[in-house]
């Protein structure tokens, strides 16, 4: 079964949402957890308070930080 982008990431949450309800010290893990973004430029590690008025700055940061490519 084919899903749509929105219903696959509405199942992701479902999911992760199970494993916290069933151990509630999966959050820290989850938390922990690093993002990862494609962009023209490469992927890159989002840094921790990323928003999105940042993103035209990506080539900057692929430049600043290149241990952030995936």
């Amino acid at each position: 079964m084919h899903t749509t982008p929105n219903e696959a990431y509405v199942e992701m949450v479902t999911r992760y949402a199970e494993v916290m309800a069933a151990d509630e010290r999966a959050y820290l893990g989850y938390h922990a957890w690093e993002v990862f973004y494609g962009t023209p430029a490469g992927d890159v590690r989002l840094p921790e308070g990323y928003t999105a008025a940042r993103a035209r700055r990506r080539r900057r940061l692929l430049g600043r930080q290149p241990q952030d490519r995936a």
